[in-house]
């Protein structure tokens, strides 16, 4: 489905994670992994002790891109423009607030310039030894953005033979307010996924109300859709909140997205 799995790498124990489960899609896939690291410099030391940390987890499949004199952000992007159909996987602190403001978020920045669905694991992401995902949970709220995610749900369960959840999140007292064709939407999984739930939830915070069905040892992937320029679905349900508190990988997509279609499609 995928050409290859991109993985940022800045030789942390986080970047390290991420490329494992980079690893474990490239396998699922059976696809490239490219491990992309960008770097101040323009060559020796620095580059050469990058390179060495992320061929230090390699196979006869990984592929190392060194970016010189780049910012992670456009280090992603380059990689991605000369890699069509790729699948970006990385971990973000996912920082909300104040931290946000300061700190900034490269996931978000990623998410608004780069042509590709992410994965995200944020702070709380257990891993573990090997990236075993048994569910779609896709979340949605009224929003036509949010449901826009059901056409890559709908990707994955076919292409991993997965069950899905479509679960409305509402925050309580806005269930009423427009309700979705959840019929509809589930119709459209039901032609990919081997089981389709749906399930409605009324909730004070939407993104507890997706965790609360997503911890670890659910094994579930997340999938989820936002806009290009906050990096969330709408006021209903914020991305960002739900990657910082999952215990599990969120897939994200941005609605607008200009790339080739999947191979599978």
């Amino acid at each position: 489905m995928y050409s290859h799995i991109i993985v940022p790498f800045a030789g942390d124990e986080s970047s390290r994670k991420a490329a494992g489960v980079g690893a474990d899609l490239s396998r699922l896939f059976d696809n490239r992994l490219v491990i992309v690291t960008a770097t101040p410099d323009s060559g020796g030391a620095e580059v050469q002790a990058l390179k060495d940390r992320a061929q230090a987890m390699s196979d006869e499949r990984v592929d190392v891109w060194i970016e010189p004199n780049n910012k992670p952000v456009d280090a992603i992007a380059t990689t991605v423009k000369y890699r069509p159909r790729a699948l970006i996987c990385m971990f973000t602190h996912a920082r909300q607030g104040v931290r946000r403001a300061v700190y900034g978020s490269t996931a978000e920045e990623v998410i608004a310039r780069v042509d590709a669905p992410v994965v995200l694991l944020g702070p709380k992401f257990t891993g573990g030894e090997g990236t075993d995902i048994r569910q779609i949970v896709v979340a949605i709220d009224e929003s036509a953005t949010s449901q826009s995610a059901i056409p890559l749900a709908a990707l994955w369960a076919r292409e991993l033979q997965l069950p899905c959840t479509l679960l409305r999140v509402d925050q309580v007292g806005d269930s009423g307010r427009r309700t979705p064709d959840l019929q509809m939407m589930a119709a459209l999984l039901e032609k990919a996924s081997p089981r389709v739930e749906v399930v409605i939830d009324d909730h004070k915070d939407p993104a507890a109300g997706i965790l609360d069905r997503c911890t670890a040892s659910s094994r579930s992937m997340v999938v989820m859709a936002t806009h290009d320029d906050l990096g969330r679905a709408s006021a209903g349900i914020e991305v960002m909140k739900v990657v910082e508190r999952a215990e599990v990988p969120v897939l994200v997509e941005r609605v607008g997205a200009k790339r080739p279609a999947p191979l599978s499609a």
